[in-house]
């Protein structure tokens, strides 16, 4: 059980494994924030067709959550 540990260990301590423990984490930020910014777009095409059916921006705010400038540049 020991040599397990200890193999675990250096596994787990080398460059090669960090490296690509890092570039994991990247990957998972990278699509997270993909997708946060897909669903503002998503939330702007939104408010821009609200507007155009002449909605207020006081209730667009509330639907969309977004901020009146992003409202209002929608």
């Amino acid at each position: 059980m020991e040599q397990l540990v200890e193999v675990y260990h250096n596994a787990v301590a080398s460059p090669e494994f960090r490296e690509m423990v890092r570039q994991r984490e990247r990957a998972r930020h990278n699509e997270a924030s993909a997708l946060a910014n897909a669903k503002l777009v998503e939330r702007i095409k939104l408010a821009g067709h609200l507007k155009a059916k002449c909605m207020s921006v006081n209730e667009i705010i509330e639907l969309t959550e977004l901020s009146v400038d992003e409202v209002l540049k929608a």
